[in-house]
This record gives C-alpha cells, sequence and structure tokens, in this order.
C-alpha cells in the first residue's frame, strides 16, 4: 500500500517486472499523471540530444507498501491543492493531472547538468500475464521525468513489446528488456546513468513465496549503481517493522525487506536519497467492489483493525511523480535525506467518512475479527495483516514534523477529499 525508480522498472505497486501496483506506494506502483509545463533545469537549457538520459526500469507496483491520537485529521485547506479553482485550473491537463509545483524546479547550481542520465524504476500494481507494462507509479514518475523536458528516458521492461510499453515509446521513452534478478543486465541498463529511481516489487508471486528475493533484487541495483557510478539513487524504502516492535510483528516482509535493503545501500556509501510512500489513497478506492453493499444493502468496507488507527495518505498515482522529478532536479537538497511522502495523518474512519460525503451515501467501516481477516481475499496474506496490526498498535510511522518537512520540501500535496474529486469516483 506503499510505493516503491530513474531507470524505472515495471515490476512494483509488484508482481512481476513488467506487470505490477498492488494497493501501496509500489507502486505503484496510477492512472493520472502530470501536466506538462516545462521546468528550469540545473546547467544549460536542454535541447535536442544534450537531454539527460533517464533510464527507467518497468516491472509490477506496489499500492500495498506503505501504510498517537492523529495530530491531524486534515491539514488545512490551503495546504491542499484547490481542484476547483482558476488558479489551479493551470496546473490541471483535462484529464485532472496535476502540474509539478514550482518546488520542482532546480537552480543551475543545484540541477544536474543537461548531459546527466537518470535511470528509473517502475513498479506496476497488478501483473498481466503478458509482462506487459501497466504501472501507474512508474507512470507517474516517467511522466513526470518526460514532461519536465530535462532528461531523456529509458524504460526497462520484462516485456518491451508489450503493448503499454509501446506507449511510452511513442512518449519518447526508450524501451529495453531488463531483470531486477540478473546484475549484468542491470549494469547495461545504468551504464551513463546521472542518477536512478529504484523499487521492488515485493507482490511478485515468487517473491512472496521468497521473501529473500526482493533482498536480493534491491542489492542487485545497489551494486551495479556502485560499479557504474550514479551520482544520485533515490530509493523507495520503509522502516523495519520487525525491529521497530523488537520482534512482535515479523510477517511485514515488504516493510522489513525494503528497510534491510536500504542498510545495505547505506553500506556502500551511495549517494542516497530514501523515499518512503505513505498509504495509497487508490487502496480505498480499488479494486472495484472494495466498497460493496453489505447484506442489508447498505455500502461498506472491512479493515482489519477499527477505525480509529491512523494511517499516512498520499495520492502515489498524482503526486509521486513531481516529487521524484524535484528530487533529481535538486540532488544536492536532497541527497542524504529521507522523506516521508504523505498529505497528513488521519484515521481510515475518517477517509470512510470523506467517501460518504462524496458519495452522498452511507458507508460503515467494519472492523474484521483475525479469523475473519484470515477468510477475506485482501487481508488473508499474513504480511497485510500484520502491516495493519502494526498501525493499530504502534501507531502512524510518519511523524506530523517528517511530513511538515515534506510539505515545505515538496509543497502541497493533494488531500483525500481532493483526490476523490480528481478521479471522479463516486458509487452506483
Amino acid at each position: 500500500m506503499h510505493g516503491e525508480e530513474i531507470n524505472v522498472n515495471s515490476s512494483n505497486s509488484e508482481s512481476e517486472e513488467a506487470s505490477s501496483d498492488q494497493g501501496s506506494n509500489d507502486d505503484s506502483d496510477s492512472k493520472l499523471h502530470q501536466s506538462s509545463p516545462t521546468q528550469s533545469g540545473g546547467g544549460e537549457e536542454p535541447d535536442g540530444n544534450h537531454e539527460p538520459l533517464l533510464n527507467f526500469l518497468l516491472g509490477p507496483d506496489t499500492s500495498v507498501d506503505s501504510m498517537s491520537q492523529p495530530t491531524e485529521a486534515r491539514m488545512d485547506s490551503s495546504d491542499s491543492p484547490d481542484l476547483s479553482s482558476s488558479k489551479t485550473a493551470e496546473k490541471l491537463e483535462p484529464s485532472g493531472s496535476v502540474a509539478a509545483s514550482p518546488t520542482s524546479k532546480s537552480d543551475d547550481k543545484k540541477g544536474p547538468k543537461s548531459s546527466s542520465t537518470v535511470t528509473v524504476f517502475l513498479h506496476r500494481q497488478t501483473e498481466t500475464s503478458d509482462g506487459s507494462v501497466d504501472s501507474s507509479l512508474g507512470g507517474s514518475v516517467v511522466r513526470a521525468l518526460c514532461e519536465s523536458r530535462q532528461f531523456r528516458v529509458r524504460g526497462i521492461t520484462r516485456n518491451p513489446d508489450s503493448p503499454k510499453a509501446k506507449e511510452f515509446k511513442q512518449q519518447g521513452v526508450e524501451m529495453v528488456k531488463g531483470d531486477l534478478d540478473s546484475p549484468e543486465e542491470l549494469e547495461k541498463a545504468f551504464a551513463g546513468a546521472h542518477g536512478i529511481f529504484v523499487t521492488t516489487n515485493f507482490w511478485q508471486p515468487s517473491i512472496m513465496a521468497n521473501p529473500e528475493q526482493e533482498i536480493q533484487q534491491g542489492k542487485n541495483a545497489a551494486d551495479a549503481a556502485k560499479k557504474v557510478g550514479v551520482q544520485h539513487l533515490v530509493w523507495s524504502s520503509l522502516p523495519n517493522v520487525a525491529k521497530t516492535t523488537s520482534g512482535k510483528f515479523t510477517k511485514v516482509h515488504h516493510f522489513d525487506n525494503k528497510a534491510k535493503v536500504e542498510d545495505y545501500m547505506r553500506s556502500l556509501d551511495l549517494p542516497l536519497t530514501v523515499v518512503r510512500y505513505g498509504f495509497y489513497m487508490s487502496n480505498m478506492v480499488e479494486p472495484a467492489g472494495n466498497v460493496h453493499r453489505g447484506s442489508d444493502g447498505v455500502y461498506q468496507i472491512e479493515f482489519p483493525v477499527s477505525g480509529s488507527t491512523i494511517v499516512p495518505p498520499f495520492a502515489a498515482e498524482i503526486d509521486g511523480g513531481r516529487c521524484m522529478l524535484h528530487c533529481f532536479l535538486n540532488p544536492r537538497e536532497t541527497i542524504g535525506r529521507v522523506y516521508d511522502l504523505a498529505c497528513c495523518q488521519t484515521t481510515l474512519q475518517t477517509m470512510v467518512d470523506t467517501m460518504a460525503k462524496r458519495a452522498g451515501k452511507e458507508i460503515r467501516l467494519v472492523e474484521l475479527n483475525s479469523k475473519q481477516a484470515m477468510e477475506h481475499p485482501a487481508f488473508s496474506n499474513p504480511d497485510m495483516y500484520e502491516m495493519f496490526q502494526f498501525y493499530k498498535e504502534f501507531g502512524c510511522f510518519m511523524a506530523k514534523e517528517s511530513i511538515d518537512e515534506t510539505r515545505d520540501t515538496f509543497g502541497p500535496l493533494l488531500h483525500f477529499e481532493d483526490y476523490l474529486i480528481h478521479i471522479g469516483w463516486t458509487l452506483p
């Protein structure tokens, strides 16, 4: 439920390398993109073939990646883009995609040179049977990078001939075949790269069966980045739940694995920026039927925790791209930093109430007991069940102060009510 590229790997929201985004993070690693005002970049104005190359691996995204009293159920409305104002209209394409904020601009001293190359890993929420690229999270980053006109982009996917990969090609993205399990392929993909955005896809079936594979994939990417001399690596990470809970919850592998990879990257002394995607807002509305009618006809949504559980919502498929663009345009500002990406702290009940308000219908939140959760398709995986128990017992892993810092760095992020309006969500 969290996100998890500038070699875009379309494997994370995380099933296979060119297919998945589950409901973070990865993801999400979803359908919207950023508008295309030209960003002012560092160095000379890029032009023609002098734009820096940005490699990206296309793989499955992870939307199931991230997820005390709440310090704020919602920030002041002035902190969230006003989707109805004429000012916002300048930042939205007809599709409703949000443009990068002024904070995404770099200056000549901080921005990458126009000859630099960035490699991005992009992962999807769900995997397609043909291994094609359908990365919502990755798509957000790719579009932001392409539309900034600061980078040339190379996409890496298991199937560069898939329909989605061809769509990226039409946007000017070079699509090549690549695999996170192959160090040799990664070295070739990263060659000449200035920066890399890396994420992995825990929800890939082979990784769910063998969680250690995700750690090795992250190490492979780190080793390749070190070997080719990458100057800026952005890693999509999450906290180590087992360590944080002193061993109480040991099965939240899609968190712990990323934390272990982060530790490994630090041991290599890489020029590292760490981003931690919050609870994907798309988790509340996807898949279709997540909100459904109960036996009495009233709409409901189930969770294995109470509505008072605090989460840090993030519109990964909308804000993720512009946040990553800012990181790569401003390496001196962002290298060595950890950013918690969320609009605020809020409760699941508040989010459900917001959905009810938007739909104009009653929606109740049903708390499942452990037996019911184990029989529920969304929570039967121990990884998912323990993740929610972690939220419940240890509180939001993103402190208000770190979220405030994120807003100071990247500008206002979309709030959940605005997100629902933005995607046109409603109920029949």
